[in-house]
């Protein structure tokens, strides 16, 4: 076996980089399956998985387990014609709090269904009886149980994954890493490649988007802000340079976080 591949994994529209992590580590993945019988399976071993469902379903549960998360509970619900979510009509929703587990990811989810669900999350949150953290791609949740998974494209094992997909893989990832340490920058091992932030988004990100860069703080992200206003957009990577107060070791920093054509 070769050496496994590790880059560094970026959250993008979490205002806090240190995401809190719970002790346990159980993942739920909610997941909608057309064969599968519906009903709950708690899964510690491959061996384990359903043989009923489909292979995209296998390969989420495939992803939690193989960050060494404590467990995963797949919740299988009746899958129709495509995979849509709905907390307020969606039965499976009020059954979530009785179920143990820390980190929630439902992998196909679409933007607009993840705007419903991390408003459901940010709500149960404020009454359930435990605590849970929701990874949704590309959703700004304003909120500590909202984990916002943005990269594009990413590289696993040799297989492309989307970024709704892939936030299986992220969960599992965060119930393993340690309480101590900052997901920011861990290390995500078996993945090969992941987008950076792109040059639309360099010339387009909010303060707290630019807050994500390594070594850029609030005022660092500000200065670009100011910098940009009154510039326009960097048409290459060394124009960050020439925002006011950013000096060489700072660029150093963020240069290989991010690419501006």
């Amino acid at each position: 076996m070769g050496i496994e591949n590790m880059v560094n994994i970026i959250f993008k529209g979490q205002q806090d980089t240190s995401i809190t992590r719970l002790e346990r580590g159980n993942v739920a993945l909610l997941l909608q399956d057309r064969e599968q019988e519906v009903g709950q399976f708690v899964i510690k071993d491959y061996t384990e998985i359903p043989k009923g469902l489909n292979e995209k379903n296998k390969r989420a549960i495939r992803l939690v387990l193989d960050t060494g998360a404590n467990k995963v509970i797949a919740v299988i619900t009746k899958l129709t014609t495509v995979v849509t979510w709905n907390p307020e009509t969606d039965e499976i929703f009020k059954k979530m709090d009785a179920l143990d587990f820390d980190f929630l990811a439902l992998p196909g989810i679409t933007n607009q269904d993840a705007l419903k669900v991390a408003s459901w999350a940010k709500k149960t949150n404020e009454k359930a009886r435990h605590r849970f953290k929701v990874v949704l791609p590309k959703t700004a949740g304003d909120d500590e149980h909202i984990i916002n998974f943005a990269h594009d494209n990413i590289i696993y094992k040799g297989e492309k994954y989307k970024t709704e997909d892939f936030t299986a893989y992220i969960a599992g990832f965060i119930a393993k890493t340690e309480p101590t340490r900052s997901i920011t920058n861990a290390k995500a091992i078996g993945v090969d490649s992941v987008d950076f932030m792109s040059n639309e988004e360099v010339n387009t990100a909010t303060k707290e988007e630019l807050m994500q860069l390594k070594g850029i703080g609030q005022k660092k992200a500000e200065d670009i802000l100011n910098y940009r206003g009154a510039n326009g957009e960097f048409q290459k990577i060394e124009d960050i340079q020439k925002v006011p107060g950013l000096k060489k070791g700072a660029f150093e920093k963020i240069k290989d976080q991010i690419t501006v054509s």
